[in-house]
């Protein structure tokens, strides 16, 4: 009995774990995205983001986001970190950031 109640615990964790959402996954509304993270649905398919980080803090974003600031707006965002446009969803590329070394997913232009 007890390995079955650990083999449905696990099952239970996978599925979890499967089911949540990373910074750049599609959206509609907030509540798509995980906790800390909101939609911005002016991206195509809507886009899992967090808003306000901390460009000089590393832990403001996730292991698989980067927080990117945005001069026209001033505003900085947790978007999705990329090599290349294969680590983007379909109408999104891997764009090189202005004044950083680093790349993200952002709508294609």
């Amino acid at each position: 009995m007890n390995k079955i109640l650990m083999a449905l615990l696990l099952l239970t964790s996978l599925f979890f774990m499967a089911c949540s959402t990373v910074t750049g996954d599609s959206c509609s509304t907030d509540s798509d995205c995980d906790s800390g993270l909101i939609c911005e649905e002016n991206f195509p398919g809507g886009y899992c983001l967090k808003n306000n980080c901390d460009p000089n803090n590393s832990n403001s974003c996730s292991d698989e986001a980067q927080c990117t600031y945005f001069h026209e707006t001033e505003t900085t965002y947790c978007l999705a970190k990329c090599n290349n446009n294969d680590d983007c969803r379909s109408e999104y590329t891997c764009q090189a950031v202005p004044n950083n070394e680093y790349r993200v997913c952002l709508p294609e232009e």
